[in-house]
């Protein structure tokens, strides 16, 4: 049950995210790595028998009190209940699902060793770096990410791509290979990189996520936590090396030169190339667009409150009556058709056999003695004190329905800015591949003219020129898509802040109609507490069975 219980929450918790992260594109990437992290954390925490906190509710339906509202006897159908057949209880052979889920977690945490025992292996084949000019990019890194210690920088023959590695004493591991081609600020792009994760603490944050989807290896939620934590944590870290004037260029560059050698974690299940291009997206995000701060905080804080289990727990009924010494008490004003009540529906259900055939009555109960009152002119008046809560509930239905229809409108705008982001960002996209291209192509030409007679020259410059005009009538393309995209957001954002404006003043009516529908009911509650005290002692309530 517990197993059940956690997978729920998890699955429940894993969609509010996905839904965050994705109508709040503009949310920094840590914020995203962080609540894709507490979504593997619920899972875990799922499992550990921690005392719940409880909150008070409602009581269940039988016992809600009803306060004045007005319905019709056909919308509110009374059933009785006939009875119940005690099931016995019977006995389920768990210990096979236990077995095999035991089985599966060990065989997933048994496939991690290798890549382990290999990293550790690239480690000890680690050798020193000698060069001040490196030692240099060392030191620039790490004051860049915000290491007070500079971390061990290793180079390392065959390694396919830097990493970081080693939890207790961290150290970035370079391909030996590779390290002479590095232009200082390529290198110092790299170091950062890798040492922002040993900034944010990744190697340790990074086991929960694992483990869960390991221990949870049945339930999607665990794998796609997992997933795009580890993409968020990629892009927190370009976060911090796409500092204000760096050239993110070069950046795209370097993840395209590693993207098919660097080494792949077997417990990230995505392929290397959508990893890279979920990552050039999240570069031309950082790069393009300020990210969201404050909102990123508020949600990951949201997403921490469901770490904490919750009971909910009856919360006790005011009375209905001022009637009695601390006695339990309910009322209906019926004639068949519709109620003014404050009660159950037990308490419905007894009213209405007390009225029988008969007409307008007025059943109530004061601990265990039932009352009715059959007087025309005693139910007329307990009527008319409820008249003013009916005329103030039709009201508030009607600014309700205004409010779920303006609800609905901000929802369709919500859409199309959700579409309008999207459009910008694939736009984006194309324009970070199409300066891409440009570049190699224009690295490709020059190196054809050095090596041309100068009538090819002559013809490959031609080639290049158009190429360029090209080139240029597509940025001009996609500036006037840029400049269409941002009128167009502008226009939904007018329309969204117009309609949030009038859900507030409908919210506002909303709220001055509570407090006088609260005053009405008190004082409604006073009045007929003293009709019906009047009515025992002059006899006009009868008390019934």
């Amino acid at each position: 049950m517990i197993l059940l219980r956690t997978c729920l929450e998890g699955t429940a918790l894993a969609g509010l995210v996905a839904a965050a992260c994705f109508l709040i594109p503009r949310m920094k990437a840590s914020h995203k790595a962080m609540l894709w992290w507490l979504v593997a954390a619920k899972l875990l925490v799922g499992l550990v028998p921690l005392p719940p906190i409880e909150i008070a509710v409602p009581p269940a339906a039988d016992t809600v009190p009803v306060v004045a509202m007005a319905a019709t006897a056909a919308a509110v159908p009374i059933e009785m209940v006939r009875g119940a057949v005690p099931v016995p209880p019977r006995t389920i052979d768990t210990s096979w699902a236990l077995g095999l889920w035991t089985a599966g977690a060990a065989a997933l945490l048994a496939c991690a060793v290798p890549g382990w025992l290999q990293a550790r292996g690239w480690r000890r084949a680690g050798k020193p770096i000698e060069d001040p000019d490196v030692a240099l990019s060392v030191s620039r890194a790490a004051r860049l990410v915000g290491l007070s210690r500079e971390p061990r920088v290793l180079a390392v023959a065959g390694l396919p791509g830097p990493l970081v590695t080693g939890l207790v004493d961290p150290c970035v591991l370079l391909p030996a290979e590779t390290l002479s081609r590095f232009r200082s600020e390529e290198l110092e792009m790299t170091l950062a990189h890798e040492m922002a994760h040993i900034a944010r603490g990744d190697l340790w944050w990074g086991l929960v996520p694992a483990l869960a989807r390991r221990v949870f290896f049945f339930h999607p939620a665990a794998w796609i936590a997992e997933r795009e934590y580890a993409v968020a944590r990629e892009a927190a870290c370009d976060e911090a090396v796409l500092r204000p004037g760096a050239d993110a260029f070069v950046y795209g560059q370097l993840l395209l030169r590693f993207a098919s050698r660097a080494p792949s974690s077997a417990s990230i299940p995505m392929s290397p190339h959508r990893m890279l291009r979920r990552r050039l997206e999240m570069i031309e995000s950082i790069v393009r667009r300020v990210p969201l701060s404050r909102t990123g905080w508020v949600l990951v804080g949201v997403a921490a409150l469901a770490m904490v289990p919750v009971r909910l727990v009856a919360k006790g009924v005011s009375p209905c009556l001022d009637l009695g010494t601390n006695e339990e008490t309910a009322y209906v004003i019926t004639n068949g058709k519709s109620h003014s009540m404050c009660g159950g529906v037990s308490d419905v259900r007894e009213a209405e056999r007390a009225r029988g055939s008969g007409g307008d009555i007025i059943w109530f109960r004061v601990g265990d003695d039932r009352y009715v009152i059959r007087d025309p002119e005693a139910v007329a008046q307990g009527r008319r004190y409820f008249r003013a809560i009916t005329e103030i509930g039709q009201k508030q239905s009607e600014l309700g329905i205004e409010q779920s229809r303006i609800g609905q409108e901000q929802s369709e705008i919500g859409m199309e800015q959700a579409s309008a982001g999207r459009e910008q960002a694939e736009r984006a996209r194309r324009e970070l591949e199409e300066t891409m291209r440009k570049a190699e192509l224009d690295a490709a030409r020059q190196h054809e003219l050095e090596g041309t007679t100068a009538r090819n020259r002559e013809q490959i410059e031609q080639e290049l020129q158009a190429a360029h005009a090209a080139h240029e009538r597509a940025a001009t393309d996609m500036d006037r898509q840029r400049e269409r995209l941002a009128v167009q957001m502008e226009v939904l954002s007018r329309k969204m802040k117009e309609l949030d404006e009038r859900q507030g003043d409908f919210s506002e009516k909303q709220r001055q109609l509570s407090e006088r529908m609260e005053r009405e009911t008190e004082e409604a509650g006073r009045a007929l507490s003293e009709l019906l005290e009047r009515a025992i002692k002059d006899g006009r309530a009868t008390r019934t069975p």
